[in-house]
C-alpha cells in the first residue's frame, strides 16, 4: 500500500470524486492532525438524503422488498432531479391514501361504538332524543354489579329517581334518572357497587347537531360502509401504485445511495477556503493509473504526492487468498485482521484447524 495526499482547487472537487468513487482503488481517511477544516458536503447532499429516507419509508408502507447492491439503471444516471420529484409525488399519494385509511378506520370505530351506545340505550327503553330533553333530571348509564342491592340502598337516600336495567349477554347495565339534587349521593353508591358508566357525550353531540334522525342505525350503517367503500377504493390505489411505480424502487436506492455517498464524500476529507485535501491509501500496483486518472479528470490541476507510511498510521488490509483457503477468513472476522506487514494467519488455520476439529471429534488419529 502507499499513502497518498490529493490537494485541488474546489472547482475540481466533483470530477475528482466522481474518478475515485468509478475506480473503487483508494481508502479514504480522516487525518485529525492536518490544521485544515473539515469538508463540507456537495450542493444536493440534503435533497439526495431526504429522497432515499422518502423512498425507504414508500416502500416499507407498500411492502416492497428492496433489493440491496441491485445495480442502478445507468440510463438514471442524468435523472436524479427527475427521480427526486417522482418520489416526491409518489409520497404524497401514499400520505394521502393512508392517512384516509386511517381516518376512515378511526371513523368506522367511532360509529360503531356511538351504534352500540344506541343500541344499549334502546335494550334500556330510552329513545336517543331524550338524552337531552330532562331538564331538571341527571341521566347515568354504566355496567353494574348488583342492581338490587344498589336499587335498595338508593331508596333509603330517595324516591325521586326511576331505574332501568337490561343484560346484554356478559354484564347488567343500568340507566339511571334522578333528581340532580341527588345524583351525587346516587354516585356514591354506584362506585360502592363497581359501577362503570358509559359516557355518552359522543351520542349528544350528534343529537344536537344532526338531530335523532342521524342516530338511526340504517344511517350509521349506511355511513360505515360508504366509509368502507372509500378505504377499498384508497387500497386499490396504492396497490395501482405499487404495481406501476415500484417495480424501480430497488434501482432508484442504490442510485440515491451512490450519489448521496459521493455528495457526502467531502465530509472525510479536509479543506481550506479555496482547496480541497484528501488523504489515503492506494495498492501499490495500481498507484500509477490512479495517478493518471486523476490528473486526467482534473487536467492536471490537482497535486498527488506519495508519503511515507506512519508507525501509527491504520493502514487498510485486504487478504487475498484461494477460494479453498479465504473460507478460513471468517476465523480472522471473529478477532481481528493481521495489521500491514503482519503474517496473513489464514494459511495456518486452513492447515490446522480441520485436524484439530477431526481430533476433538475422534474422526481420525
Amino acid at each position: 500500500m502507499e499513502k497518498i495526499r490529493i490537494v485541488g482547487p474546489k472547482s475540481r472537487l466533483p470530477s475528482v470524486i466522481e474518478s475515485l468513487h468509478r475506480m473503487k482503488v483508494i481508502h479514504i481517511v480522516e487525518n485529525a492532525l492536518d490544521d485544515t477544516d473539515i469538508g463540507q458536503p456537495m450542493a444536493g447532499a440534503s435533497e439526495l438524503s431526504e429522497a432515499l429516507v422518502k423512498l425507504k419509508a414508500i416502500a416499507s408502507q407498500l411492502g416492497v422488498r428492496l433489493e440491496e447492491g441491485k445495480n442502478e439503471n445507468l440510463s438514471d444516471k442524468g435523472r436524479i432531479i427527475q427521480i427526486i420529484e417522482d418520489i416526491d409525488k409518489i409520497n404524497s399519494k401514499v400520505k394521502s391514501d393512508l392517512a384516509a385509511i386511517i381516518n376512515n378506520k378511526r371513523e368506522i370505530e367511532e360509529l360503531q361504538k356511538i351504534l352500540q351506545k344506541v343500541n344499549l340505550l334502546g335494550s334500556l327503553g330510552i329513545k336517543v332524543d331524550n338524552l337531552i330533553e330532562y331538564g331538571r333530571l341527571e341521566i347515568i348509564i354504566g355496567y353494574i354489579k348488583g342492581v338490587n342491592e344498589f336499587k335498595s340502598k338508593l331508596n333509603k337516600k330517595t324516591s325521586r329517581f326511576e331505574l332501568r336495567s337490561a343484560f346484554d349477554g356478559k354484564k347488567e347495565i343500568i340507566a339511571l334518572i334522578i333528581d340532580r339534587d341527588f345524583a351525587a349521593d346516587a354516585k356514591t353508591l354506584l362506585g360502592n357497587q363497581g359501577f362503570s358508566a358509559i359516557d355518552c357525550g359522543d351520542v349528544r353531540q350528534i343529537l344536537e347537531a344532526k338531530g335523532a334522525q342521524a342516530l338511526s342505525e340504517k344511517l350509521i350503517k349506511q355511513k360505515v360502509n360508504d366509509l368502507q367503500d372509500e378505504i377499498k377504493k384508497a387500497e386499490n390505489r396504492l396497490l395501482k401504485l405499487k404495481k406501476e411505480k415500484c417495480s424501480n424502487f430497488s434501482s432508484y436506492v442504490n442510485l440515491l445511495s451512490i450519489e448521496l455517498q459521493k455528495a457526502e464524500a467531502p465530509l472525510m476529507f479536509r479543506e481550506t477556503e479555496k482547496a480541497f485535501i484528501v488523504y489515503g491509501f492506494v495498492p501499490k500496483k495500481r498507484l500509477a493509473s490512479t495517478v493518471d486518472s486523476l490528473n486526467k479528470v482534473s487536467k492536471d490541476s490537482i497535486y498527488i504526492e506519495v508519503q511515507n507510511i506512519g508507525k501509527n498510521d491504520k493502514v487498510p488490509v485486504d487478504l487475498k487468498n484461494p477460494d479453498p483457503v479465504s473460507s478460513f477468513q471468517f476465523f480472522l472476522d471473529l478477532y481481528s485482521f493481521p495489521k500491514y506487514k503482519e503474517i496473513d494467519p489464514t494459511w495456518f488455520l486452513f492447515l490446522t484447524f480441520p485436524l484439530m476439529f477431526g481430533f476433538m471429534l475422534g474422526d481420525i488419529g
